[in-house]
């Protein structure tokens, strides 16, 4: 099983190589290792058939408000921390912090609710690689987007044909009843 589980994480890796390059209208890819060497995960995020381009940018935007919020007004709090009394300042970048994160949450829910999402990871322990969730599907998912991503580029799919290619992965992956919302 060890000599099984190390070749689907390393097929994993490949087809990850083949689509990571660029955004993908049908959903995304995060490699997570929180233990470089020991443990890397991927998650693909399967968006519903039809995602806009400005409905796919509000999810990325939901996704990364924690920092890209933070940094933005921590540099606005120390740009004008000297002219304006720091609680009344401090208390209104929350609020705006706040009421951004609201915003960007409103602006993608209806994509994070129709989205479907699976996960596994490849654990190293010693010598053996051992799988958690379920890698063949992931593995699957990635080479069937990354083979319809190629035959739209070169012409042998219409945006249309590869529509329904999409609704049909989509579809599956909720059938099968791993979908996990955020």
């Amino acid at each position: 099983m060890g000599d099984r589980t190390r070749e689907l994480a390393e097929r994993l890796e490949q087809s990850y190589r083949g689509i990571r390059n660029g955004k993908k209208a049908w959903g995304s890819v995060v490699v997570f290792e929180p233990s470089p060497g020991r443990c890397v995960t991927y998650r693909v995020t399967v968006y519903p058939p039809g995602t806009s381009i400005e409905e796919r940018r509000a999810v990325q935007l939901y996704r990364q408000w924690p920092q890209v919020g933070a940094l933005g007004l921590s540099v606005v709090f120390l740009a004008v921390a000297a002219v304006i009394p720091v609680v009344p300042l401090f208390a209104a970048l929350g609020a705006l912090y706040v009421a951004g994160w609201i915003a960007t949450a409103r602006a993608s829910s209806a994509v994070r609710r129709g989205s479907e999402q699976i996960q596994t990871s490849f654990i190293l322990d010693g010598t053996t690689v051992e799988a958690v969730g379920d890698s063949v599907l992931v593995l699957r998912t990635l080479n069937i987007f990354d083979g319809l991503d190629r035959r739209l580029a070169d012409g042998d799919l219409s945006p249309a044909q590869f529509e329904v290619h999409w609704a049909a992965v989509h579809d599956a992956l909720g059938q099968r009843g791993r979908s996990c919302k955020d």
